[in-house]
């Protein structure tokens, strides 16, 4: 992955953009538009290469300049975004507009305001990418037209780190257990009974699929805690990552706060990529951020997609969309992609025409899950990881005990010897033959000061290191 990610890197100084057509061309021929704004431009470049390899899509990557400079007739840039999206799938030869990626905040690449159903106060931003999903030219409103999806980057950095994950996703060929997992991160509440509605979402995932529950009150069947969620998703890892309980930007749950901004930090799952589902996550604006938005742009962590409401909508109705989506998500011959089944419309449920519109996916819209339908989840538990992988260690800071994990996939004599800040060695932490598979174990500090240490893998050619901090 870290090849990859300096591979990437160096094809986007490299790579020199021209923009040559012209929009209002009725012979342009394209089924994905990435739409950003002129300094995400040439970073672009790389994503479009690798779409038209690995999907086969003709790509075009148009800043909001040129679409601004054609298509003007109105004063707000969000009208003249989304006629110009519908001018390109109504006018455009085969193969049709399809795919839409937004590049940038609402801010940088304006969208639409959704009246609320409360009086205003309760969410900040009610804005959606709905309308583009719309055709201007087609007289049916509750039908997609394109599948959009948008990338809340605010700089290079992050929108190379999402690009390296979608492309090893996308291009390694390996299946592997976690594709066939759903967690299901759930608060504990008498009243809204969390987890009892996602097991009843669960129910319609296949039967092959695997569904872990996990909620944060002692005592209770599926108890777990900020640890275990992590130990989890870095260890094991999920395709999806159901938020179900009380939503804010920044955190998730209350009385107490379960996870914040500063916890997905310790998230550590390079190549275990997952899709995140969130009830409520404000649009992004410069001004603020969420949950959604920070795991999607972590270096080789975290998510490579998420699905938001950015407005307001009912628990009740809403939890009727996730079933339907969840009878779609691992259905690749009925949807063709994750934006694409979370846009069919239905009336299941009661759902209603507003809370349609107050859905937005984040990330790459053609984005499809990986699994294979004919498997035993069963059978996969013991799978043999495909790479050397050493991990982050967690709780970290620490200032007691850490747990450290590693991957091999072949039997080593394995070396982890712990460094502090001048390289000098302090202890070994493991030395012995091991096989291949999933191996974690406690590091209790003995006699060690609060500061900043460092622990390596070895393991034959293999080598990787990690940083861990003491805070007594």
């Amino acid at each position: 992955m870290k090849n990859l990610s300096i591979l990437l890197v160096l094809v986007l100084f490299e790579l020199s953009f021209t923009q040559s057509i012209t929009l209002r061309d009725t012979t342009n021929q394209y089924d994905y538009i990435i739409i950003t704004v002129p300094e995400f431009v040439q970073t672009c470049q790389t994503f479009k290469q690798h779409k038209e390899s690995y999907n086969g899509f003709n790509v075009l990557i148009v800043d909001t300049g040129q679409i601004y400079n054609e298509f003007n007739s109105d004063s707000l840039p969000q009208n003249n975004i989304r006629e110009f999206i519908s001018y390109a799938g109504t006018y455009w030869q085969e193969p049709k507009l399809k795919y839409v990626l937004i590049v940038g905040s609402v801010k940088a690449v304006p969208n639409f305001f959704i009246d609320p159903v409360i009086p205003p106060g309760y969410i900040q931003y009610f804005q959606s990418d709905y309308d583009y999903k719309n055709n201007l030219y087609d007289s049916d409103i509750t039908k997609f037209d394109f599948y959009v999806g948008r990338l809340p980057v605010r700089n290079l950095i992050e929108l190379v780190n999402y690009f390296n994950k979608v492309v090893w996703y996308e291009m390694n060929n390996q299946l592997y257990d976690w594709m066939h997992s759903n967690l299901f991160l759930c608060e504990t509440d008498q009243n809204f009974r969390f987890v009892d509605r996602a097991i009843w979402i669960g129910e319609s995932l296949p039967s092959n699929i695997n569904q872990k529950y996990m909620e944060d009150a002692v005592g209770y069947q599926f108890y777990g805690n900020i640890d275990s969620l992590f130990n989890y998703i870095n260890y094991h890892g999920t395709s999806i990552l159901w938020f179900i309980g009380y939503p804010n930007d920044s955190t998730f749950m209350r009385d107490p706060t379960f996870i914040d901004l500063n916890d997905i930090q310790l998230l550590d799952n390079p190549e275990k990529y997952f899709i995140s589902i969130h009830f409520s996550q404000n649009a992004i604006m410069d001004s603020n951020t969420n949950l959604s938005r920070e795991m999607l742009f972590l270096l080789d962590a975290g998510s490579i997609g998420a699905i938001v409401v950015n407005g307001v909508t009912y628990y009740a109705d809403y939890t009727n969309l996730e079933k339907n989506w969840a009878m779609r998500f691992f259905n690749n011959n009925d949807v063709s992609s994750i934006s694409n089944a979370i846009d069919i419309f239905t009336s299941y449920g009661g759902v209603s025409f507003y809370h349609r519109k107050v859905i937005n996916f984040l990330g790459d819209p053609s984005l499809k899950l990986k699994y294979d339908a004919t498997v035993n989840v069963s059978e996969t538990e013991d799978e043999i990881p495909n790479n050397f992988v050493l991990y982050s260690n967690y709780p970290n800071p620490y200032n007691n005990s850490t747990k450290i994990s590693y991957e091999i996939p072949v039997q080593s004599n394995v070396s982890i010897i712990l460094y502090d800040a001048l390289g000098r060695e302090v202890a070994t932490l493991v030395n012995e033959v091991k096989p291949s598979g999933k191996h974690q174990f406690s590091f209790v500090e003995n006699n060690l000061v609060s500061g900043v240490y460092f622990y390596t893998l070895r393991a034959g050619n293999y080598s990787q290191t990690k940083k861990m901090i003491l805070l007594k």
